[in-house]
């Protein structure tokens, strides 16, 4: 099985994944830092820094952030802000090329 290790910090390759890139993986670094120092935002800050990803994102990628958003309404904050982060990880990762979802690749 080939392995490719990807630098989510760079900029993928295709100029069409490039616009709002470093303003998405700027949000995800947040997110994903607190998550590995044991932190999680208020209701208030994730909803901000969500928001602010999406504002630079395409529709198919603001469908899946919204769904997947939807699907968590009914757990507690740390795992919303972990799944959340998770989503944004993808999100950098399609964009590199990489088929992320489990049915079909991609982002849906």
């Amino acid at each position: 099985m080939n392995s490719k290790r990807i630098d989510l910090s760079l900029l993928p390759e295709s100029e069409d994944a490039q616009g709002g890139y470093e303003e998405i993986h700027g949000v995800w670094e947040k997110l994903f830092g607190m998550v590995s120092a044991g932190k999680h935002p208020n209701e208030t800050d994730l909803e901000e820094l969500i928001e602010k990803a999406k504002y630079v994102m395409t529709g198919r990628e603001i469908a899946f952030m919204d769904t997947l958003k939807n699907s968590l309404s009914d757990f507690p904050l740390e795992l919303r802000h972990t799944k959340l982060s998770g989503g944004l990880s993808k999100v950098l990762m399609d964009r590199h090329g990489f088929k992320v979802s489990k049915e079909g690749g991609g982002l849906g």
